[in-house]
């Protein structure tokens, strides 16, 4: 996708998990789905939730830039949205967020939520993949879950 620069790095990575023996084949998919929309990009976030804003006395401040990346601003109202589908046991955040960053394209957002989450689930199985856990185990079949229901 032009503008979505996370395509060689998740191409690379769900190659990895592959060989690793992971199931990766709706994962795969998705790649294909996202790389096929171009759209124009911009330095954004990647990662813009609540809990990456600190709050300071000169006002709030964004941490936790590695997710950082080049995309339409909509791909970080994208994970908020994403959050609210992957941890629907928290607190939705994602509609007065939404509401309150102005102007933006609904249907860029539409677009914008499947790269949001297809950069989510992949790196949760790699994640879990070297720390398994039991909740993590369960995080990631939620995740790639939201990916196989898609293409049932």
């Amino acid at each position: 996708m032009t503008g979505f620069a996370r395509g060689d790095e998740l191409r690379a990575l769900i190659d990895r998990l592959d060989a690793a023996g992971e199931d990766v084949a709706a994962l795969r998919r998705g790649l294909d789905e996202v790389l096929s929309t171009a759209l124009p990009g911009q330095p954004v976030h990647g990662d813009a939730h609540p809990g990456n804003v600190l709050r300071t006395s000169a006002g709030p401040r964004w941490t936790d830039f590695e997710a950082a990346c080049v995309a339409p601003r909509e791909y970080d109202l994208a994970g908020l949205l994403w959050m609210t589908s992957a941890a629907p046991e928290r607190p939705p955040v994602a509609p007065d967020v939404i509401a309150g960053y102005g102007a933006h394209d609904p249907e860029v957002l539409e677009l914008m939520l499947p790269a949001y989450g297809l950069f989510n689930a992949t790196w949760t199985v790699e994640l879990v993949r070297r720390l398994p856990s039991a909740r993590g185990l369960e995080v990631r079949e939620h995740r790639v879950g939201w990916w196989r229901r898609r293409y049932e």
